[in-house]
């Protein structure tokens, strides 16, 4: 579903009317967040009447993505780096821009720490971020080895798979404040202004004890949401049934 498109001298709305439309024809259609289908009928009340909206908001479900259970480690890796991972697209609506304006303040408070973007095709930016890449299962033992990723605010109001990516490996993620993200790991690590990023970071890096049990938390919610997919698979096979 394509998003309203706020850039000055960017079309607002896109194809978003006619899709809407397409959505109401649907008996189901779902949406990864419930941050995003609470923002698509926001978005939907500017354009149509209420009885529209509340049609939709019977049509739109939410289906959180799940965690495959097999791919989640028994126990967090002894062999930790000072490796901050953002693990996302280097792009502006996964935040990379702010992301690497903050690592850039945050290496004038401490240095002794690397970058790791391994979806950022050019050149690095600088010499303290890896952009190396790996094979899926290499990408997860490397993941293994960080000790934090950060996630940033996207624009898209998504589900997060890089962050699930974290939790399975045992790394943990400090996420922008976004209700999205909320979804994903309730008892998180959240930020919203940089002083408390950068705290956040600084207790991982150092205190040995604290991040652990912050491993330990996040590899516990991984497998709580590996029940996601049977549980949605089993409304689904539910809704066939009616039928």
């Amino acid at each position: 579903m394509n998003w309203p498109d706020n850039r000055p001298g960017k079309p607002k709305w896109l194809w978003l009317p006619v899709e809407l439309l397409g959505v109401s024809q649907m008996e189901t259609c779902y949406l990864n967040t419930l941050d995003q289908k609470n923002r698509v009928l926001k978005e939907a009340g500017e354009i149509f009447n209420k009885s529209f909206v509340q049609k939709l908001d019977s049509i739109l479900q939410v289906w959180n993505l799940g965690v495959q259970e097999n791919k989640i480690i028994e126990t967090p890796s002894t062999d930790k780096r000072n490796i901050i991972v953002f693990n996302h697209r280097a792009a502006g609506y996964k935040g990379y821009p702010k992301f690497l304006k903050l690592m850039r303040e945050y290496r004038e408070r401490r240095d002794d720490f690397v970058v790791w973007i391994p979806q950022l095709n050019r050149k690095s930016p600088e010499n303290w971020i890896d952009n190396s890449k790996s094979p899926k299962q290499e990408y997860y033992k490397r993941l293994q080895e960080c000790k934090v990723g950060v996630q940033m605010r996207q624009t898209n109001y998504g589900w997060s798979v890089s962050a699930t990516d974290c939790l399975m490996n045992g790394t943990p993620m400090i996420y922008q404040e976004s209700l999205c993200y909320r979804e994903i790991e309730p008892d998180g690590l959240f930020f919203k202004y940089k002083s408390d990023l950068f705290d956040a970071l600084d207790k991982i890096l150092d205190n040995d004890s604290y991040r652990q049990e912050r491993e330990q938390m996040s590899l516990k919610r991984a497998k709580e949401l590996s029940k996601n997919e049977s549980i949605m698979l089993k409304k689904l096979h539910e809704k066939f049934s009616e039928r």
